[in-house]
């Protein structure tokens, strides 16, 4: 008899999420995305206030601007390699798929905090401790492990980019980003390939003689408290970290690619922080809950000279010019809201496929283009306080040609700055 009541509310608990998952997925993409229906019932049923916010992006076909140039359309699915490609075609698909599922079944349940809340109590009781997804090191960091990945799509990618710059006499530099775990580090138990991954990717380079910038080894050479750059909740590095990388990145390009950016500009002393007192709690601690992560600190960073910056996001359609605040989405910090908003998100609004920034303050013609990770969201804005312009692209948004792009710009030189992570597809520069 016992067993058939464990079944019946088993049953009882699978047939909650299941119709929890399908009303969360017909509210978002029916009423939400399709009827635009915002009211009290919509809110409380996707309970994600940071989506909605986000009805506004315009969906562009990036593509269609920027083709796939006539000289390339050979090498994005070679005749030799068809098979191989609709096999990873196919895979990719999949993926995206499992990604879709895995939202849908875990941030689209109905009182998910609830649950998962329950669930980091119920593991505390037991003295069960932290999975792969949230690795404790200490002093309240905690960090998501990276998995082992080969260096050679991501060196092919860089050696091809390389040769289609050079002709153009455009410069490019890739720039290594720091993951949680320092180089430093010894962890025992845990298999997290950042570094590896990293050391690898960075010796492939090296061969090509592919210029690099390893952030990881300023940071030891500089004798930083590796841990103390990083959100103790969250992957991503503080802001305040993002402007020291702005320093570091202008000091090399003046040293390496005759740039002359006053890197003065980037001095700590020269700034306001806005701070947000207990206002964050990272990606990884809204996985592991308040239960066990504690809210942490964030600021917004403001130059103390008065700034004059022309900002575009074509996908929100944004075009304006004014002070540094522009850059500022500040609906991600206008209340605290530890599971659905996500302050780090209010530098550039987030990720984007394209974003153009035009200093009217610095007239040296000199022209940046960044492709990025979420890592740049924070570099990028400072960075452009040195140059007269910076563009950024995000290949997991924009599916055009980068050379077309380039092409069409004109940087004076690309830098791709990745953090240790970043999937091989990311290196497709075509």
């Amino acid at each position: 008899m016992s067993k058939n009541i464990a079944t019946g509310y088993c049953l009882c608990v699978m047939g909650f999420f299941m119709i929890s998952v399908l009303l969360r997925a017909f509210t978002q993409n029916v009423l939400v995305e399709i009827l635009h229906i915002n009211n009290a019932f919509t809110q409380t049923v996707i309970a994600e206030r940071a989506f909605l916010m986000d009805m506004n992006l315009s969906t562009i076909n990036w593509a269609r601007r920027y083709p796939f140039l006539e000289r390339d359309s050979a090498v994005r699915i070679p005749r030799l390699d068809a098979f191989k490609s609709k096999v990873a075609m196919f895979k990719g698909s999949i993926e995206r798929l499992k990604g879709k599922v895995e939202k849908y079944t875990t941030e689209s349940l109905v009182a998910r905090v609830f649950f998962v809340e329950s669930a980091v109590r119920i593991e505390n009781a037991l003295g069960w401790t932290l999975n792969d997804d949230a690795v404790d090191l200490g002093g309240g960091f905690i960090t998501q492990l990276v998995e082992q990945r080969d260096a050679g799509p991501g060196a092919d990618g860089l050696a091809d980019l390389h040769g289609f710059l050079s002709p153009l006499n455009i410069g490019l530099l890739y720039v290594q980003s720091p993951h949680k775990i320092s180089k430093g580090d010894v962890i025992i138990g845990i298999n997290d390939f950042s570094n590896a991954n990293s050391d690898a990717l960075l010796a492939a380079l090296g061969t090509r003689h592919i210029p690099y910038l390893d952030l990881r080894e300023t940071i030891l050479q500089e004798g930083l408290d590796h841990h103390s750059l990083f959100y103790k909740t969250d992957h991503h590095w503080k802001a305040e970290t993002g402007l020291w990388a702005s320093n570091v990145i202008a000091a090399y390009l003046n040293a390496h690619n005759g740039f002359s950016i006053d890197t003065a500009l980037f001095s700590p002393d020269r700034f306001r922080y806005e701070v947000y007192e207990k206002w964050f709690l990272g990606s990884i601690g809204r996985k592991v809950t308040l239960i066990r992560a504690d809210p942490e600190d964030c600021a917004l960073i403001y130059p103390k000279e008065e700034a004059d910056i022309s900002f575009q996001i074509p996908s929100w359609n944004i075009d304006t010019r004014g002070g540094f605040d522009v850059i500022y989405d500040y609906r991600h910090v206008a209340m605290k809201d530890y599971y659905n908003h996500i302050p780090y998100s209010a530098y550039t609004y987030a990720d984007n496929a394209l974003i153009t920034i035009h200093n009217h303050k610095r007239l040296d013609g000199k022209k940046v283009l960044f492709i990025k990770d979420s890592f740049v969201n924070v570099v990028a804005p400072f960075f452009a306080l040195g140059v007269e312009y910076v563009d950024v692209l995000d290949l997991r948004h924009f599916n055009g040609s980068v050379k077309n792009y380039i092409e069409q710009t004109k940087p004076d030189i690309v830098i791709v700055m990745y953090n240790p992570g970043v999937d091989s597809n990311m290196f497709d520069f075509r």
